[in-house]
């Protein structure tokens, strides 16, 4: 090849490499957006009365991890009747008001698979002696709460539906249900043919500043009444209100203090 040619296509060659150079590069896709805020309100109430509403008086009285770490079994049972009932599973036996309705005691097996199917969890199960000693009730039949209130109405407890978001990677919807001093999560985990389960609850107390001491005050201690100081584990909520009245109820849920307001 002539010296000439040869360095023509030299030329060409390195004309071409910075050209190519000079190529601005494209930037890399955004990832995908993952959570996803649902917002619908035929969605919201489909998972408010399937799983959130008869959770509020059972299964989301206790923080837990995994459904296994439930220790009220009670919960369990009162919340998989609830299900049973409203999911066509048990058929009332005689006719009540439009919230309470009477069944037969179901087989424990057929008790066991709800409660698996709402919680992927199958307990230690008595379910003579839950009934009895956890509900307090006896018998071949068992009283069951049927109500249900929309979650955009005001319920007895205030509490609110205060956001929905689903992970399309996780495949897990997260719940928050807010109180007056809390803040409940919910993980509700999805199964291949989109049922889902209780994977854990936890509660968020947020700082708040409802009472403020003003005026002079002397601090009074336990041993003052005869009683013993123990550690400040579990804030003091409040559950609710009668006659200008504040009930006051630790988390523990072992006592209740009732405080007047006109004493504040």
């Amino acid at each position: 090849m002539p010296q000439a040619r040869l360095g023509a296509v030299i030329v060409l060659a390195l004309l071409l490499s910075l050209a190519s150079g000079c190529t601005p590069r494209k930037e890399p896709p955004a990832p995908p957006l993952t959570v996803v805020p649902i917002t619908a309100p035929q969605r919201l109430e489909e998972l408010w009365a399937k799983y959130m509403f008869d959770g509020i008086t059972t299964v989301c009285n206790n923080e837990f991890e995994d459904p296994a770490q439930i220790k009220v079994k009670a919960y369990l049972v009162t919340f998989a009747l609830q299900r049973m009932v409203k999911d066509g599973e048990a058929k009332p036996v005689s006719s009540g008001t439009s919230d309470l309705v009477q069944i037969e005691v179901p087989e424990r097996d057929l008790l066991l698979g709800t409660i698996k199917r709402y919680f992927e969890v199958t307990p230690e199960l008595d379910l003579e002696r839950t009934l009895r000693e956890g509900l307090g009730q006896e018998g071949k039949t068992i009283r069951v709460y049927t109500e249900h209130i929309a979650h955009d109405a005001t319920n007895h407890w205030r509490i609110t539906l205060e956001q929905v978001s689903y992970d399309t990677a996780a495949r897990e919807y997260r719940v928050a249900l807010k109180t007056l001093d809390r803040i409940t999560h919910i993980l509700l985990k999805e199964r291949d043919d989109k049922t889902l389960y209780y994977q854990s609850v936890r509660y968020e107390y947020p700082v708040t500043n409802y009472v403020q001491l003003t005026g002079p005050y002397v601090t009074l201690k336990a041993e003052d009444f005869g009683g013993f100081e123990a550690p400040n584990l579990y804030p003091v909520s409040v559950r609710g209100t009668t006659f200008g009245d504040k009930l006051l109820r630790g988390r523990t849920g072992r006592s209740t203090l009732t405080i007047s307001t006109r004493q504040l």
